[in-house]
């Protein structure tokens, strides 16, 4: 018996296979970023443990001028403006993303010989430094135990230099006079010690042989880590902050501190009380001053001899607008007399749409002056297991 199929119903087909290839089909893999020069922010969005990512381009208001997905990206959890060109660095996969001015996506991976097919070769951080773009890999699996490999890549040559460390987690790294410095964080043992109490340490190498020169150990717990808290150089020194909230062991926490790592001596000179419930965040510098951040939105101004001259908030309390999303500071970016603080949401079904917003305050001050909701219209699944925010059209230089 032969099935007679009605008109409607095979147009009704038609149109449902039509659908069916246009919501497949409608993902823009192409590598052009289209109108960089109008956009504001570029933002990273992308899943843990599966592609693809996407990179997209908004302007001051929040309108989405492009947006365009990476077939294979995954993970991509670090950023950093290079001077005008955009840094995407997977924390997964030997896979990452380089973004031109003029908004050319070219793919790239540091090579290593440490890992195997199936590791994990992730980077912990990425920074950019003199004249390299620094970052760490974390390279291995949990049955085989990991390494970690520094990572220096001429921003010139574009030539990868990797070099091996035993020292620790390197989380966050400078470079200054043909030198590079990597703060690297110690693991206890199983029931919590650490070794002689030296809980990180400052590892100094030959920027370009990879030399390890010097190692500088840290007994401060609330300097054991710096991942997502990078150092920053500051009048021939190396400014670390931190604090040890995290830290199950109350014998060996420590109040949160920002210290000044002295580079002529390589040695620590100065530890400057934040207080004992500041979360800092971020610090930034700018005309002499710096500005520590703290996870609730405080600031601490010190002048260039580290006396505290001014406290204050920022003026708009996003934390408390955004109450109902479960709001954490992540970043802040400096241009100028200005500071752009990202705000990320945690995962809920109604932040799907609107995972992030960022909010642009008068540095000296704190008082808001505008923001922009970084959303995603009409989108049904979640896009910011990892999600980071670079600024474009700088006014000016990092």
């Amino acid at each position: 018996m032969t099935m007679k199929i009605k008109p409607s119903r095979c147009l009704l087909f038609a149109i449902i296979a039509l659908f069916a290839f246009s919501a497949v089909g409608c993902k823009d893999y192409s590598s052009q970023i289209q109108k960089m020069d109008e956009g504001e922010y570029l933002v990273s969005y992308s899943r843990e443990y599966s592609p693809p990512s996407r990179l997209v381009l908004y302007n001051k208001d929040g309108t989405i001028l492009d947006d365009k997905y990476q077939k294979d990206g995954q993970a991509l959890g670090n950023s950093v403006n290079a001077n005008g060109r955009y840094i995407f660095t997977s924390v997964r996969i030997n896979l990452h993303y380089e973004v031109s001015p003029d908004g050319k996506i070219e793919s790239f991976f540091f090579s290593s010989n440490q890992y195997k097919a199936g590791d994990h070769c992730g980077t912990i951080f990425v920074s950019a430094s003199g004249p390299w773009i620094l970052s760490a890999m974390n390279i291995g699996n949990f049955a085989e135990g990991y390494v970690t490999e520094l990572v220096r890549k001429d921003t010139g040559t574009k030539v990868v230099k990797m070099t091996q460390l035993t020292a620790g987690y390197v989380d966050s790294a400078v470079a200054w006079q043909g030198k590079v410095y990597a703060h690297a964080m110690h693991s206890s043992n199983k029931a919590g010690i650490y070794e002689g109490n030296n809980f990180a340490a400052i590892i100094e190498l030959d920027e370009n042989s990879g030399a390890v020169l010097k190692t500088i150990p840290i007994k401060n717990r609330s300097l054991a880590e710096c991942t997502g808290r990078p150092m920053k150089l500051f009048n021939d020194s190396i400014l670390i902050y931190g604090d040890s909230f995290s830290c199950p062991d109350p014998n060996i926490q420590s109040p949160p501190c920002l210290a000044v790592f002295d580079l002529k001596s390589d040695s620590f000179v100065r530890s400057i009380p934040l207080g004992d419930t500041f979360a800092p965040i971020s610090l930034q510098i700018y005309n002499g001053k710096i500005y520590v951040i703290s996870t609730e939105g405080r600031v601490k101004v010190f002048d260039s001899d580290y006396n505290l001259v001014k406290e204050f908030s920022l003026s708009d309390n996003a934390l408390a607008q955004y109450s109902d999303k479960q709001p954490f500071i992540v970043d802040t970016i400096l241009d100028g007399p200005r500071l752009y603080v990202f705000y990320r949401f945690r995962y809920d079904q109604k932040v799907i749409t609107f995972p992030g917003a960022v909010h642009v305050y008068d540095l000296d001050s704190g008082t808001f002056e505008r923001k922009t909701e970084l959303r995603l219209p009409g989108e049904k699944k979640w896009w910011a297991d990892e999600m980071t925010v670079l600024l474009v059209n700088r006014s000016t230089k990092e």
